[in-house]
C-alpha cells in the first residue's frame, strides 16, 4: 500500500464520549422540536474543554483490552481534556517509552463560538496529565484561536451561544476553516515523519482532525470516527474500527 508513513504503524484513536457529545447528539434527535434541539446544541457548544462522561471513561478503559493497541513505542495526545483522559485510561502509559502532548493534534478549533473545541492554556491543561512524564515541549503556552486573540488584546465581543446564532452561522465565524484544518494536518504529518521508522505510534485526538489527517495520508476521504473508534495504518493494510455512535 502506498502512503506517506513509510514503515511506521500509526493508530489514530478518537477520545471517549465527552459531556458535549451527549448534548450535541441529543440535539439531533427527532424527539424534540427544532428550537429545543438548537438550544440543546447551544449548551453543548458552550462547554469549555469538556471532560469524559462515565460512559466515555468505560469506553477509554476498553481500549486496554484491544490487541491492536498494545506494545507501543510512542503515544501522542491532543492537549484537550477529553483526549488526555482517554490516553490515561486507555493505555498503560508507564510502559510506553515516549509520551508526547502535541497541540497540532487538537480538534478543529472552535474559536469563540464552539467552546467545546477550544483548548485551555498549557498551564491549565497540564493539570489533567500529572500521573506520567508527558513531554509538553511541543505545546505553546496558548494555542487555541480564542486564547491567542485574548492574549494579543484583540477586542472580541463575548458571544452568547444561542439557537438563533447557530442558525445564522455566527457561532462559526471564528472557527478554524477547512483550509486551516488541512494545513494543520500537513504540519502534524510532518511531525509524525520525524519519528523513527518501524515505530508503532498511537495518537489520541478528535473526529474532525483525524478525518482530515487520515484522508491526507491515504489519499481518499475517511469517515469521521465514533467515540473511541480508531484507524490502524500499516505499510500494507488499513483497519478501521468505527467506535460508538
Amino acid at each position: 500500500m502506498s502512503h506517506k508513513l513509510g514503515k511506521r504503524t500509526l493508530l489514530l484513536i478518537r477520545h471517549g464520549q465527552a459531556t458535549h457529545n451527549v448534548l450535541i447528539n441529543r440535539s439531533k434527535s427527532s424527539e424534540f422540536p427544532v428550537d429545543e434541539c438548537l438550544e440543546i446544541r447551544a449548551k453543548g457548544y458552550g462547554v469549555l474543554d469538556p471532560g469524559l462522561t462515565t460512559t466515555g471513561k468505560w469506553q477509554a478503559l476498553s481500549l486496554k483490552t484491544h490487541p491492536c493497541l498494545s506494545e507501543l513505542d510512542i503515544l501522542v495526545t491532543s492537549p484537550l481534556r477529553r483526549a488526555l483522559q482517554t490516553a490515561h485510561l486507555g493505555f498503560n502509559c508507564s510502559g510506553i517509552p515516549r509520551l508526547i502532548v502535541h497541540h497540532e493534534a487538537r480538534e478543529r478549533d472552535g474559536g469563540f463560538g464552539r467552546l467545546c473545541d477550544s483548548g485551555l492554556p498549557k498551564i491549565t491543561a497540564q493539570q489533567y496529565a500529572t500521573d506520567y512524564s508527558w513531554d509538553w515541549s511541543l505545546v505553546p503556552d496558548y494555542y487555541s484561536k480564542r486564547d491567542i486573540e485574548i492574549k494579543k488584546g484583540v477586542v472580541t465581543p463575548f458571544l452568547e451561544i444561542r439557537a438563533d446564532n447557530i442558525l445564522s452561522g455566527e457561532v462559526d465565524v471564528s472557527r478554524e476553516t477547512e483550509s486551516e484544518l488541512r494545513e494543520r494536518a500537513h504540519r502534524f504529518l510532518s511531525f509524525l515523519l520525524t519519528l523513527p521508522e518501524n515505530s508503532k505510534i498511537a495518537a489520541v485526538g478528535h473526529g474532525d482532525f483525524w478525518s482530515a489527517l487520515s484522508s491526507l495520508i491515504l489519499g481518499s476521504h475517511v469517515k469521521r470516527l465514533g467515540n473511541c473508534g480508531f484507524i490502524k495504518i500499516t505499510s500494507d493494510n488499513v483497519v478501521i474500527h468505527p467506535g460508538a455512535t
